[in-house]
């Protein structure tokens, strides 16, 4: 089932990618709009960085939130 559904996104995202390299290379669509699209299907090494971190603050202010009902609440 986890796979099926894995394979069915990854046919989406090879599509929609096609679509975009097609109308990149036809001229209508700018190089930075072709970058922004890809990059919100495949994201490069930073955006992966930058959303882990997004992840830990928000895991760590709710651990604060936690703490502090737990002990003062």
């Amino acid at each position: 089932m986890i796979g099926l559904i894995v394979v069915l996104i990854s046919e989406k995202h090879s599509e929609s990618l096609m679509k975009y390299k097609i109308a990149y290379d036809s001229g209508s669509m700018t190089k930075e709009e072709y970058d922004k699209k890809v990059r919100e299907i495949v994201p490069n090494k930073e955006d992966k960085q930058n959303m882990l971190i997004g992840y830990a603050v928000v895991a760590a202010i709710g651990l604060i939130i936690y703490l502090i009902i737990r002990f003062f609440g």
